[in-house]
């Protein structure tokens, strides 16, 4: 079995994404390093998330459109569905999504950044011109100055001291910035203000991963995914990401087999077939099958020939568990190919890696390195 030390690493090889922030049944309580937060049922909708009878399933509808990249239908959808529900939070997000994929359609290989900018100028015209906590929490999601986007919310609670939305603006901003104990503190300012509250559950799971409260994390993301199915505002993928992340946290948690589950159950329903078949490398090398491993490694490297971390896994494989001199060079020379030329700092370290890899494996007989 792989040393419990190499946990943390596979987690990392897997390419663990970060829980989506803003873009987007039983009661029970998470503890951990000395803090509770209630885990408490949804209850009736607030005063922001509101749907008349039959919208729900409009908006359901427009998710998922908009993940089959059908944007127009989409924003047709939410466009109607924001009129009727001007100071629906969920709606409002989804709108905003629908109206930056319209423009990447409309513009495929042009400047997202140039989009985005006028968007969060449109939005941000619209809080001022109706200074309500609906309109600007949504300003402040598309906000990139945290400055701004905390002056936003800070507008929000001023009208409405009760707004989950505006505390967990608040902080999903502090979270993106590292400020963890000013992200918890908005947290549950939201979870006081509306217990249940779907996206601060979320967000609280990722603070708890992020802060190496991985056992609170499993247990807040489980009920998260237990409530989030049947909501209309929550998309199929979000589903995907949240049971993926699930999965990194049971391997982190040195429970693999849990971990092998739910990546098996993600077969073909994933967010990403490369991610998931790494990870589940990962996992069946700590469960000790290194033939199950290497395996999931190649099924990943066959799906995308150009990914860098299944050839990491390739190599670590080839060189600490079959012991194979010659592959294992050859595994950290292709490593060293894919990584050459990429400007990020992950293929550099890869890259470097590999040297030292390389560097330390004994020298093929007769042949000149």
């Amino acid at each position: 079995m792989a040393p419990a030390g190499r946990l943390r690493e596979l987690a990392a090889l897997a390419g663990a994404c970060p829980f989506v922030i803003l873009a987007v049944g039983c009661l029970a309580a998470c503890r951990s390093a000395g803090t509770a937060i209630p885990l408490a049922p949804l209850g009736e909708p607030g005063p922001y998330d509101r749907l008349a009878p039959g919208a729900g399933d409009v908006l359901r509808a427009a998710v998922r459109d908009l993940e089959a990249g059908l944007a127009g239908q989409a924003h047709e959808g939410l466009a109607g569905l924001a009129a009727a529900h001007p100071h629906h939070v969920l709606v409002g997000c989804w709108l905003q999504e629908a109206e930056l994929a319209l423009f990447d359609a409309r513009a495929p290989g042009g400047e997202r950044g140039d989009a985005a900018d006028a968007l969060r100028r449109a939005w941000r015209g619209r809080a001022d011109a109706e200074p309500h906590p609906a309109t600007l929490v949504l300003a402040a999601r598309l906000e990139d100055d945290p400055t701004a986007g905390l002056l936003l919310c800070e507008r929000a609670l001023d009208l409405d001291g009760d707004c989950a939305w505006a505390h967990y603006a608040r902080a999903a901003i502090h979270a993106r910035a590292g400020e963890w104990g000013a992200a918890r503190t908005a947290a549950r300012s939201a979870l006081e203000s509306r217990p249940g509250h779907l996206a601060t559950l979320r967000l609280w799971a990722w603070l708890e991963g992020q802060t190496a409260r991985r056992d609170g994390a499993i247990v807040v993301l489980g009920a998260w995914l237990e409530r989030a199915g049947g909501e209309p505002g929550v998309s199929a993928r979000q589903i995907a990401e949240a049971r993926f992340d699930l999965a990194l946290l049971l391997l982190e948690e040195e429970r693999a087999g849990e971990a092998r589950e739910v990546l098996l159950a993600l077969a073909g329903d994933g967010p990403d077939e490369v991610r998931r078949l790494t990870a589940l490398a990962g996992v069946e090398e700590v469960l000790g099958d290194p033939l199950a491993a290497r395996a999931a490694a190649d099924a990943a490297g066959e799906a995308d020939r150009g990914a860098l971390l299944p050839a990491v896994q390739q190599a670590l494989l080839d060189e600490f568990w079959f012991r194979d001199v010659d592959r294992a060079r050859e595994s950290w020379r292709r490593v060293l190919v894919l990584s050459g030329g990429r400007p990020d700092l992950g293929s550099l370290m890869q890259r470097l890696r590999a040297q030292v890899h390389l560097g330390r494996l004994p020298k093929a007989s007769g042949a000149e390195e």
